[in-house]
Parts: structure tokens; C-alpha cells; sequence
């Protein structure tokens, strides 16, 4: 399987109509050709890049494929998981706010990709996680990521505070006075104390990022803040 970046897909030569979206539907379902279902998902990022009007629209059939595509980050096969953790990331960027209202279904699994001893897995979820923190509205962004950020699972903990991370260093200044600032400041002070390294460093740069957000944060996360940072010139993905 040849794995193909998104400045390598091609355009349509003419527009799709809503029957490609259906065709896509059909081949992502044909669990007996996984290479269908893995060229089905360069089909659906092609839409995502060319024709997401299409693709989006009221009756498009974007809950049907998002389903799909999310069946398929799970797939035990290596190529399926890792086309379709990057599919997925794509979708969210395409779509902005519009995928909202699924990201509880989501954020879980995408979280557990992420945690996945498999580097290459691990290492496409976390570019999808980037992606959907960039993207997706912020306040249902907080709500999924808090609720993993409990989770049993250090490596899911560590993920889900590291996306916390992330979306606070997007809402910048905009954070002070907002809906989600409080559920944040909740979720990183917990887990500055949390019993992982992993998690603890996850936790100190969302503790940096909030610094940026609201300088008055200083105090309540000095106790991990790096000596000599400067909050503001901080980048989580880096």
C-alpha cells in the first residue's frame, strides 16, 4: 500500500456528484478487499481536499463514511488503521465546526490509536489528534478530552491532556473568561499530580499553555513551569 501525503492526491477531473460519495460508502463496507477499502479511503480524502461541499452537505452521507473511516482506524491491519487515522484527520480539517457533534464518538478512539505500541499508528493518530484540535470547536473539543483525561489508561491520560495542551494554546488570550478555561485549569491541575511521568509532562505544557493564555496562572502552576520559558513563544507540537 503506497501511502499517499495530501499534497499528493489528485483533483477530479470534473465534479463529483452525491453518487461518489455512495460509491465510496459501498467499498469502505467490502471487508473482503481490504486494498478497496484502503483505495476507498484515498477516495474520501480526495473529497475531503476537492469537493467537501459535496462531500458535507445535508444528506451527503458524512455520518455514514465518518463511521466507516472510524471502523477503519481501528482495523488490526496496519495499513487500513494508519490511511484511515490521516483520512480522519483530514476529514475534521475540511469540515471545521461541522463535525462537531461527533466528536465524542470520536476523540475516544483516536485517543487509543495514539496510545498504541505501534509507532507508525501511534505516530498518525497524533496527527490526526493535531489536526482535530485545530479544527473542531473548542468547547465539545474540552468536554470529549476531559472525560479521557480520567481514563484507566496512563497512555490515554497522557493523549487526551497533551490535546488539552493543544487546544489552549489555540484559544491563546481568547481562553480568559471562557466556558472552558475552568474544565481545563480543572483537568491540567489534576493531572500535575497524576501518578504517570508521562502524564505529569503532558500536563506541564498545558500548564505552559495556560500560563500564555492568562499570565495570572503563573502561581497556581509554578511548581511546573520550566525555569526560564517563556510561555508565549511555547509551541505543545513541537
Amino acid at each position: 500500500a503506497k501511502y499517499l501525503r495530501r499534497e499528493e492526491l489528485q483533483p477530479f477531473s470534473s465534479p463529483p456528484a452525491q453518487r461518489t460519495v455512495s460509491d465510496i460508502v459501498v467499498r469502505l463496507r467490502n471487508k473482503d478487499d481490504w486494498s478497496a477499502q484502503f483505495a476507498a479511503l484515498d477516495e474520501t480524502r480526495r473529497m475531503a481536499a476537492f469537493a467537501p461541499a459535496v462531500l458535507l452537505s445535508p444528506g451527503g452521507g458524512i455520518g455514514a463514511v465518518l463511521e466507516l473511516v472510524l471502523e477503519l482506524c481501528e482495523s488490526p491491519r496496519s495499513a487500513l488503521a494508519r490511511n484511515g487515522l490521516r483520512c480522519l484527520g483530514e476529514l475534521f480539517v475540511a469540515s471545521g465546526h461541522g463535525l462537531d457533534p461527533k466528536l465524542e464518538a470520536v476523540v475516544p478512539p483516536a485517543l487509543r490509536r495514539a496510545a498504541d505500541t505501534n509507532h507508525f499508528i501511534a505516530e498518525e493518530a497524533d496527527q490526526a489528534l493535531c489536526e482535530m484540535c485545530h479544527a473542531a470547536g473548542a468547547g465539545r473539543l474540552v468536554t470529549a478530552l476531559t472525560q479521557s483525561a480520567v481514563h484507566k489508561s496512563p497512555g490515554i491520560r497522557c493523549k487526551a491532556v497533551w490535546c488539552l495542551a493543544m487546544v489552549a494554546q489555540r484559544l491563546g488570550r481568547k481562553a480568559q473568561g471562557s466556558r472552558e478555561l475552568p474544565a481545563l485549569m480543572q483537568t491540567v491541575s489534576k493531572a500535575v499530580g497524576d501518578a504517570n511521568p508521562d502524564v505529569r509532562g503532558a500536563a506541564s505544557a498545558a500548564a505552559i499553555a495556560l500560563v500564555a493564555c492568562d499570565p495570572g496562572l503563573a502561581g497556581r502552576f509554578a511548581s511546573v513551569l520550566p525555569e526560564g520559558i517563556d510561555p508565549v513563544s511555547f509551541d505543545v507540537c513541537d
